[in-house]
């Protein structure tokens, strides 16, 4: 079994990698034509990550991790975007905002399933 447990986390582990890979790939730009598919994929791992990467002893402090990121990835777009169309952006600034756009598809999903499992776990305990 601690075998099974080991491959499962393996790819949950994979799957955040190659997630966070195709979240700077997507934010320079490099998707073209592809883009819809690419947010798809990431939104998928996402959910991978959540469902295979998260034990029961590291809900908490992913809990944490994922809600500052998701809400400093947020904030950070409101101020970067405030106002300003893509068109008067420059282009590194366009980049970042590709990539904490990025961020948001892959740990939104993650964090949800995670707060899922949590909320189902607590209420299994009782």
């Amino acid at each position: 079994m601690a075998k099974t447990n080991r491959f499962i986390l393996d790819i949950g582990t994979t799957a955040f990698i190659l997630g966070l890979v195709l979240v700077v790939f997507m934010g320079l730009g490099l998707a073209g034509n592809y883009k819809e598919v690419l947010i798809g994929v990431i939104f998928v791992i996402g959910l991978i990550v959540g469902m295979m990467d998260i034990t029961a002893e590291e809900m908490t402090s992913y809990m944490y991790a994922c809600t500052i990121l998701v809400v400093v990835s947020y904030m950070g777009l409101l101020i970067i975007k405030g106002g300003v169309t893509s068109e008067e952006m420059p282009v590194w600034i366009r980049l970042i905002t590709g990539i904490l756009e990025g961020m948001l598809i892959l740990f939104v999903p993650s964090t949800i399933v995670v707060a899922t499992k949590s909320v189902f776990s607590m209420a299994k305990n009782r």
